[in-house]
C-alpha cells in the first residue's frame, strides 16, 4: 500500500501567513481611515476597518497560493 500524501502547508507556515495577513489587515486599516469621508475619528476607523477586510481576504488567498506552488515545486526538484 501506499503512504497518504503528506499536506502541502504545515501549521508553522499556516501561523505566519496568518500572522502576515494580521500586519497587512492592520496596515491597511491605518491606511485608508484617511479616504473614510467623515470627521468623527470612531467612524473613520470602523469604516477603514470594514474596507480592509476584503483586501486582507485577497491577501491571505494570495499568500496561500504563493506558498503551495513554492511548496509543490520543492518537492517535485524544480530550482
Amino acid at each position: 500500500m501506499s503512504e497518504a500524501p503528506q499536506p502541502l502547508i504545515n501549521m508553522k507556515i499556516e501561523g505566519i501567513i496568518v500572522l502576515l495577513t494580521g500586519v497587512f489587515h492592520l496596515a491597511f486599516t491605518f491606511i485608508l481611515r484617511d479616504f473614510v469621508p467623515t470627521e468623527a475619528p470612531l467612524w473613520q476607523w470602523v469604516w477603514s476597518f470594514f474596507t480592509a477586510i476584503p483586501l486582507t481576504g485577497t491577501f491571505f488567498l494570495a499568500a496561500n497560493m504563493f506558498t503551495m506552488v513554492l511548496v509543490d515545486q520543492k518537492r517535485r526538484g524544480n530550482p
